[in-house]
């Protein structure tokens, strides 16, 4: 199962959380969970993290984060960290792609 693009963005499109890198991932989080569980599924099941980043020194802090909590929920997938010119909307500063699996 894929989940690509999964942002801070509500459900009109629009990006929350305007220039607050680690509230913008922990949303994204969220969403990816939410996601998991209506397919059965929690972040353990989780095999690659993939965090898209328009500026990858503003975000170290937020990725070191999300490993925590991987860690904290005995997920232990590898979490890449990639560097992009742009994300699809103005402001939005991370964006996860998520691969799981049971």
């Amino acid at each position: 199962m894929t989940l690509a693009g999964q942002a801070s963005i509500d459900d009109d499109g629009r990006v929350l959380h305007e220039g607050d890198v680690e509230a913008q991932l922990s949303l994204a989080v969220h969403r990816v969970e939410e996601l998991l569980a209506e397919a059965d599924m929690t972040l353990a099941d989780v095999f690659s993290f993939t965090l898209y980043t328009t500026d990858i020194p503003g975000t170290l802090a937020a990725y070191e984060a999300l490993t925590e909590r991987l860690d904290v929920v005995g997920a232990t997938p590898p979490a890449t960290l990639v560097g992009v010119a742009a994300l699809a909307l103005p402001g939005l500063a991370v964006e996860i792609t998520a691969q799981a699996g049971h």
